[in-house]
């Protein structure tokens, strides 16, 4: 296995280093596996010094020692809450989005009567998370509560 990825990567994983208008950043989406690992340190022992490499939607629960100074520059978590009482499932409910736009901190977004998301997380409120990882599930909890006991 690990002989056929390096040679999918060397094949594939091909930037235009000369030339009049050489390209400088390479894009990969969604790795999750070990093989994904194994393209990705391959591609970064070739290009990681050189050029940008971008990785959308990275599933990797550990990612490579390569990656150890990458930045998460953008990161959205699309959130739906349900009343446990509530048998409805037709959508209904409190939404939140949890966002970091570079170099902004994490931020949550709270749309809680259907009618536009709004911030609700200001000065005192700012989502802590790595430059990595998202912020934990209960913090994220309490940013909205906070924001939505705040209404009442």
């Amino acid at each position: 296995m690990f002989n056929q990825v390096i040679a999918a990567a060397d094949e594939n994983a091909i930037l235009s280093t000369t030339g009049p208008e050489p390209e400088d950043a390479l894009i990969i989406l969604s790795p999750y596996d070990t093989t994904d690992v194994i393209a990705i340190r391959r591609i970064l022992a070739r290009y990681g010094q050189t050029r940008t490499i971008i990785i959308v939607n990275s599933r990797m629960d550990v990612l490579p020692a390569e990656l150890s100074s990458a930045v998460l520059v953008y990161g959205m978590m699309p959130l739906i809450a349900r009343s446990r009482n509530s048998g409805d499932d037709n959508g209904n409910g409190l939404k939140a989005v949890v966002m970091r736009r570079f170099p902004s901190k994490w931020a949550v977004y709270v749309d809680v009567y259907g009618d536009g998301f709004v911030e609700a997380s200001s000065g005192e409120n700012i989502i802590i998370g790595s430059s990595k990882e998202f912020p934990s599930p209960e913090y994220i909890a309490k940013a909205v509560q906070k924001h939505v006991e705040g209404l009442k």
